[in-house]
């Protein structure tokens, strides 16, 4: 008994450490930069990149009576190549997009800072679109592919014949619209937007829940996403095994 539990150990600690390997033999998405944000998002010499400047769609702004009002979305924008970031500077607070690449995968941090005296009650933010490489197998052509991230974890399978993307909202625990809303090259179907939202987006179904994540004065708030890239062989499981992992493991603790 001891000798068989001995051997599953050391078994464990192999597929442990084949999967590490295995993670590690995937190349990281190649970025570049210029005066117009995120240029270029290339994954094993594909050009996945549709535009990465960073839109910021809408923002509503919440006085203390109640009363609510539009704030402006438009701002110039400002790129650090250096540490991967893309910003826009608002009165009312600022919007920064930070690209990391990992092997495999690329990790994108959207902080929210609110410089106002008024909570951001509704907001929706485009960080980058992505062309992929053909059409999308799971857009119907109407549906939009997003999550909320209430209840089940917002994991958004992108599937073509050649391979796959999902997109994963890393913060498991947390509520928020996340996904590609529409595609913008229909009846093609290949290009499509990442647009992260709180509040409400006027854009998008009323039968999505309302996100009550509000940015308080003088708070911040970050909304943590990932591009995992893989055949068309893999599964979700296997690209976002993590994300899943977390949120059963936070389901056993409620």
């Amino acid at each position: 008994m001891k000798k068989s539990v001995v051997i599953l150990s050391v078994l464990l600690v192999c597929a442990a450490f084949g999967a590490k390997v295995y993670q590690s033999m995937d190349p990281p998405p190649v970025l570049t930069f210029g005066p117009g944000g995120l240029a270029s998002l290339r994954y094993r010499g594909v050009q996945f990149l549709e535009y990465g400047d960073l839109r910021v769609s809408h923002v509503v702004l919440r006085e203390t009576t109640g009363r609510t009002f539009a704030a402006p979305a438009e701002a110039p924008l400002q790129v650090d190549a250096a540490v991967r970031t893309v910003t826009r500077k608002y009165p009312w607070g600022e919007v920064e997009a930070r690209f990391t690449p990992k092997p495999g995968r690329l990790n994108i941090a959207m902080t929210v800072r609110n410089r106002s005296p008024h909570v951001i009650q509704d907001a929706s933010y485009e960080p980058l679109a992505l062309h992929f490489p053909a059409r999308v197998t799971e857009y119907d052509g109407a549906t939009p592919l997003v999550g909320h991230n209430d209840g089940d974890p917002t994991v958004i399978s992108m599937s073509w014949p050649s391979g796959k993307l999902v997109l994963a909202n890393d913060d498991v625990e947390r509520p928020l619209i996340s996904g590609f809303p529409w595609a913008l090259d229909k009846p093609a179907n290949a290009t499509f937007p990442v647009r992260i939202c709180i509040g409400r987006d006027p854009m998008l179904p009323d039968v999505l829940p309302n996100i009550d994540r509000p940015i308080a004065p003088g708070a911040s708030d970050t909304y943590n996403l990932s591009l995992r890239f893989g055949s068309s062989e893999a599964s979700v499981a296997k690209l976002a095994g993590d994300v899943l992992h977390i949120s059963r493991r936070a389901s056993l603790r409620v």
